[in-house]
């Protein structure tokens, strides 16, 4: 994404701290408290093999989006769970409503689903085909992408035991 830009912020926004170097918008970002610093860091999806990240050595999940671009290392940030991001570069993104996934790029969010061995697969959003975003939106529909942070959960399947062989 050359040009990013926050279209529409869905729900509230809260102020944070960015803990990094020329943040833009649309950057996916997790909260640091592993390294005291609470600031707000790029997401990686890749597991942490610091010794600064243990006993935490997990995946950075994206936990928020950042709303506006130009902003530095100890600077106040705006941030939102879920946006609307326009991006000028010629047709950055599919149409159809493909998922889009935290990508291996720190802060950064694609379509190819992660196959590294121990990352973090993490759906950020998807491409939108027919935004209903208002008449201001003059930005071909393949220059748009929903991002919508949910936090992690769990899904518990039980499978019942075939009852004429007794096994699944």
């Amino acid at each position: 994404m050359a040009d990013p830009r926050v279209h529409e912020v869905v729900g509230a926004t809260w102020a944070g701290t960015i803990g990094y170097a020329a943040a833009k918008a649309g950057d996916l970002v997790y909260y640091d408290l592993v390294s005291d610093n609470n600031k707000w860091e790029k997401a990686d999806p890749t597991p942490g093999i610091a010794a600064t990240d243990m006993p935490y050595n997990v995946s950075k999940y994206a936990q928020a989006v950042v709303v506006h671009s130009g902003i530095n290392d100890s600077d106040p940030c705006v941030l939102a769970k879920e946006v609307y991001l326009i991006d000028v570069d010629a047709a950055p993104y599919s149409q159809g409503g493909k998922k889009l996934y935290l990508s291996a790029t720190a802060g950064a969010f694609t379509e190819t689903r992660p196959t590294t061995a121990g990352d973090l697969v993490q759906v950020v959003g998807e491409t939108v085909d027919s935004p209903n975003l208002g008449s201001s939106l003059t930005a071909d529909k393949t220059q748009l992408a929903h991002i919508k942070i949910n936090g992690p959960y769990e899904i518990t399947q039980s499978i019942s035991p075939h009852n004429a062989t007794g096994t699944g």
